[in-house]
């Protein structure tokens, strides 16, 4: 594997007196050492960060096998700067003087558009991955792919860094084409995805330009969102796959970039698959006890039956044997509807607020989804697969908005018809309190602490968490 390297360039001028030709020459074969000398400590400061980051110097790995290949390694971009923002996937902090146009940007895109365009198309990232995926070797002829990145009304920074990224940390034998799809981009506000993009890409080897005549969609042509970045050793597990059998779909790990600071952050694990729920809403989820045990090592891939190995089998076959823990939508829940407290007649309401916001209130007689809120049959009070989280296990605490983890936990409660919600792992309730949000409090006979959902289910029993 080849070592993350930078070489540093620089002259030195003369001034002052005058000097001989000979003199000349000794001063500058001094200045070639010295230089010769500081490259030799630069790449040892790199080779020492990369050791740090990665946990081994990738130098010292070399397959002896002429038929295999290690991981890519891409090198230190040129202007590379340790201490520059987003750098090994650093938090960005907005200073306060220009927190009023980083909102409004946020606004217009989803995510931090001020950080991101203050952080190197060519940033650096650390290496999660797994120790056993590090020490992988692969087949040397592993097949070449194109990379699709299509984008709408994009932002620069954010497009092009997904681009790079491929271009950066990807084995170019590897890489055949990487196709831009513009799928019809505004052009009002959007300027720079016009002619100084095509401007841009036309500098760039092995990447073209596409632009749709009208929207077609993301699904029709995406394998790549265009607000994403890459890792080390991101490509080679996949081609393998398709290697060992040309008729495989497969998925990559997918870690986090926060919307709001830019900090790369490791996934899950190799344990979570992704599934479809019955809205047809992607969603990532725990692979079943079975399959973990299947698993020889965490590296293995979560392998998927497909109907060709099930010999047509009908599909409660497949739930009984291979989507084990899928739940049926007329099983999924216990009770659901409102949750009204009839004393103060107020509802749990999410009020469609982002996750890590509290549960809130609001009086019953409004309408809304984010009112229909389901105590599902793992024992989760949930809107939407948004689950209510209790971390906070003292009384006057509130209910976080969350992610559903299906492993009880924070997200276990417990309730009988008309009565209390009882958080098991903190054994408080939940009361109405006196202000826009329920808090956690002693359990009592009181009217603050009673709830009614608008329908129950009693035929639907609880399941035991994952």
């Amino acid at each position: 594997l080849g070592l993350w390297f930078c070489i540093l360039f620089y002259t030195k001028t003369q001034g002052g007196s005058s000097v001989s030709v000979k003199d000349v020459k000794v001063n500058r074969n001094r200045e070639i050492k010295a230089e010769k000398d500081e490259g030799k400590k630069t790449n040892k400061r790199a080779a020492d960060q990369h050791i740090a980051n990665h946990g081994f110097n990738n130098t010292l790995l070399q397959s002896k096998d002429p038929s295999k290949r290690l991981i890519y390694q891409p090198t230190i971009p040129r202007d590379f700067n340790p201490n520059a923002m987003g750098e090994n996937g650093e938090s960005v902090v907005v200073p306060a003087k220009d927190k009023a146009e980083s909102d409004q940007l946020f606004k217009k895109h989803g995510f931090n558009q001020w950080a991101s365009d203050r952080i190197s198309l060519h940033r650096t990232l650390p290496d999660f991955r797994h120790s056993l995926c590090k020490n992988q070797v692969y087949p040397k002829k592993l097949p070449q792919t194109s990379v699709v990145i299509v984008f709408h009304n994009e932002a620069w920074s954010t497009l092009l860094r997904t681009v790079h990224s491929v271009i950066d940390r990807s084995a170019p034998d590897l890489i055949q084409q990487i196709i831009m799809v513009d799928d019809y981009s505004t052009v009002k506000g959007h300027e720079k995805l016009q002619d100084p993009l095509t401007k841009y890409v036309a500098k760039l080897d092995k990447v073209i330009l596409v632009r749709n005549p009208k929207r077609e969609g993301l699904i029709r042509s995406r394998i790549i969102d265009a607000h994403c970045e890459v890792t080390i050793g991101w490509l080679e597990p996949l081609l393998e796959r398709i290697y060992q059998n040309r008729t495989v779909v497969v998925c990559p790990e997918i870690d986090v970039i926060h919307d709001e600071t830019f900090q790369y952050r490791a996934g899950s694990g190799g344990d979570i698959r992704g599934v479809f729920n019955w809205d047809m809403k992607f969603r990532w989820r725990l692979a079943p006890p079975e399959e973990q045990k299947r698993r020889k090592s965490p590296i293995d891939p979560l392998r998927v039956q497909l109907r060709q190995k099930l010999q047509c089998k009908n599909f409660q076959w497949y739930l009984n044997h291979v989507f084990t823990d899928a739940i049926l939508p007329n099983e999924s829940a216990i009770a659901r509807g409102k949750v009204r407290n009839p004393h103060s007649q107020m509802c749990l309401n999410t009020l469609d607020r982002p996750k890590h916001s509290h549960l809130g209130l609001s009086p019953c007689a409004h309408e809304g989804k984010s009112m229909e809120i389901s105590l599902s049959v793992l024992n989760e009070l949930m809107m939407d697969e948004i689950c209510f989280d209790l971390s906070d296990h003292q009384p006057g605490g509130k209910i976080t908005l969350l992610d559903c983890h299906s492993m009880g936990g924070n997200q276990f409660w417990s309730h009988q018809k008309n009565g209390q919600l009882r958080h098991r792992d903190s054994g408080l309730c939940l009361d109405r309190g006196s202000g826009i949000n329920p808090v956690m409090q002693h359990c009592k006979d009181v009217p603050s602490q009673i709830w009614i959902f608008d329908h129950y289910y009693p035929n639907i029993k609880p399941r035991k968490p994952n």
